[in-house]
């Protein structure tokens, strides 16, 4: 497969990926406070699927085979050559994204995904599905409110 069909199939699945989330967003009503498993299970599916297709993508370009993670890389911080100089293709930096960083050092390394963090000018942490990205934030600072409140400063000392 040439690169730029993989590019496109890619971005094709995640504008799937939005228009699904965004339908249920709609349909369901999302509040903050209730989880959004059937966005949250889409997104994870999405990861899923594109993590097997990085590892089974046979890409060429020119006649040379290419690395799919590399495509990925390239098309992520490639910018136009003209101002305002915006992304190529912005979407797959927004794919890109929806890993954590730990998944996407293991996807790409670690010098990679700092080329990414300095191409697209964002520091990846966590998925940043913009669906669900509120309601995972809130809930992570409920866990790590929860778990302090069980840390070792609040355990009786014990009996000597």
């Amino acid at each position: 497969m040439y690169a730029v069909t993989f590019i496109r199939m890619v971005e094709d699945e995640y504008t799937g990926l939005l228009n699904d989330c965004n339908a249920l967003k709609q349909a369901n009503g999302l509040d903050l406070f209730e989880k959004p498993t059937f966005i949250c299970e889409r997104v994870q599916k999405f990861r899923n699927w594109l993590t097997m297709a990085i590892r089974s993508a046979e890409i060429t370009g020119n006649g040379v085979s290419l690395k799919a993670e590399d495509v990925l890389l390239d098309a992520a911080i490639t910018k136009k050559q003209s101002p305002p100089y915006e992304p190529l293709h912005p979407r797959i930096g927004s794919v890109l994204t929806l890993y954590e960083r730990t998944d996407l050092d293991g996807i790409l390394g670690e010098k990679r995904r700092l080329s990414l963090e300095q191409g697209i000018q964002k520091e990846i942490n966590e998925c940043r599905f913009k669906v669900c990205y509120t309601h995972c934030q809130f809930i992570k600072s409920n866990l790590r409110r929860s778990s302090q409140d069980f840390s070792s400063d609040n355990e009786p000392s014990p009996i000597t």
